[in-house]
């Protein structure tokens, strides 16, 4: 019994792997998607009119439609050199928007940054954020601005939690915080040790699967898969 039981508990395990394996590649092609739409759109020559301070709205009118044509459910926002909000895709809540880029998504690094779960800081609701920093086609070194675009957090627990299994998506970084957990209290009952990884013991009835680590834009993000071992 328990060498039948130890090897329908192995196979389990092998099947969580390749779970939350698959979990994890679904959320790096979904970001990466969002990541090169959005260093698409830093380089269309609307753009340009930053510096101007968009007195036609031809950027505004851009992100809109952007908005609209990708589906996108969360927002975007152009800001110029001096970290001022000169077009959203929330223009009719304008009077609510700060109006200075907020501290979170101000970044030196020249290419693209992910900021991950958040608060908005211009509306209400937890999002993950992409930025990247906006270049004048006229001098690829002279920046003009930055570009930002949210997505609802909510929209990444949909497509990372399923019914047959309960899942948790960590952050093994230098932050260490566990990002998402479904359903609830999964964490305290697995064991909050063993989630992390720190302790294999199988006390805890409970057969975990993690997905491979890997670079990029979420490299320090990990997915757990979890069911109970009876």
């Amino acid at each position: 019994y328990s060498g039948v039981r130890a090897s329908i508990i192995e196979a389990d395990e092998a099947a969580l792997n390749q779970l939350a394996d698959l979990k994890y590649r679904q959320l790096v092609n979904l970001i990466q998607a969002l990541a090169t739409d959005l260093s698409a759109w830093s380089k269309l020559d609307v753009m340009n009119d930053l510096p101007s301070g968009d007195v036609d709205k031809r950027v505004t009118s851009t992100l809109e439609e952007l908005k609209g044509h990708y589906g996108l459910t969360g927002d975007i926002y152009a800001f110029d050199a001096a970290g001022r909000l000169l077009a959203s895709t929330r223009a009719e809540h304008g009077a609510a928007l700060r109006s200075a880029i907020p501290a979170e998504w101000q970044h030196r690094e020249p290419g693209l940054v992910l900021v991950d779960k958040e608060d908005d800081p211009m509306t209400s609701g937890e999002i993950m954020a992409l930025d990247i920093p906006v270049f004048a086609r006229f001098d690829p070194g002279y920046r003009i601005g930055t570009l930002v675009m949210t997505y609802p957090w909510a929209s990444i627990e949909k497509q990372l939690f399923s019914l047959e299994s309960g899942t948790v998506l960590l952050d093994v970084g230098e932050r260490r915080r566990i990002l998402a957990a479904n359903p609830a209290g999964i964490v305290t009952r697995i064991g909050p040790a063993r989630v992390w990884g720190q302790d294999d013991a199988s006390r805890s009835g409970f057969v975990l699967g993690r997905s491979v680590p890997r670079s990029g834009l979420i490299g320090s993000w990990q997915v757990v898969t979890s069911q109970d071992s009876n």
